[in-house]
């Protein structure tokens, strides 16, 4: 998403993220890097609620952190001379009482393993990569839905908001399903 600066740029790639957090009834705040004097090239992260992660009520702790990267935009798709693009997500869900996480969401193109794919991993195996496309943090949210978080509004309505929230993204996003299929190099 599009910006003149390098701060208007991160503000408008977080505003749908921290919109779509506040769909859940438990407190939650994303927590940046940096909180200003961004620069084009360089790479940040945020964080949802610190180190401890989102309290879900009766369900369990849901961690979730992305790196994103200021770049220039491509003006014919966007308004704004740069853009925030992600450069990989963590996501997972650890019910109360359990041991063992529900699940992890991941991309980590830069990271230690040798899997730099999108991918889940499930039980009984959590060792396992299972390749998936791309999984916005929006769609992640409305997994917590589906193992009971509890939402501000009806599940309908926070549903609702959660697809106005990803729009954007799937719209402007560079894409979706492997990004050496799409030639990027991260």
């Amino acid at each position: 998403m599009p910006g003149r600066t390098p701060n208007e740029a991160v503000d408008v790639f977080l505003e749908p993220l921290r919109t779509a957090i506040n769909v859940l009834a438990d407190y939650s705040k994303i927590v940046t890097s940096r909180r200003s004097g961004y620069k084009k090239g360089d790479t940040y992260s945020w964080v949802l609620n610190g180190p401890s992660g989102m309290r879900l009520t009766g369900i369990g702790w849901f961690f979730a952190e992305m790196r994103f990267q200021i770049v220039d935009a491509d003006q014919k798709k966007h308004d704004g001379p740069i853009r925030v693009s992600t450069r990989g997500y963590r996501y997972r869900l650890r019910r109360e009482g359990r041991s063992e996480d529900e699940w992890l969401i991941h991309w980590h193109p830069t990271g230690n393993s040798p899997y730099k794919e999108p991918h889940v991993h499930i039980p009984p195996d959590l060792g396992r990569h299972l390749p998936t496309g791309r999984i916005t943090f929006e769609k992640v949210i409305a997994w917590c839905i589906e193992y009971g978080a509890r939402t501000k509004d009806t599940e309908a309505q926070a549903l609702q908001q959660l697809a106005l929230c990803e729009a954007p993204h799937l719209l402007y996003r560079s894409w979706s399903d492997s990004p050496q299929q799409a030639g990027l190099s991260i």
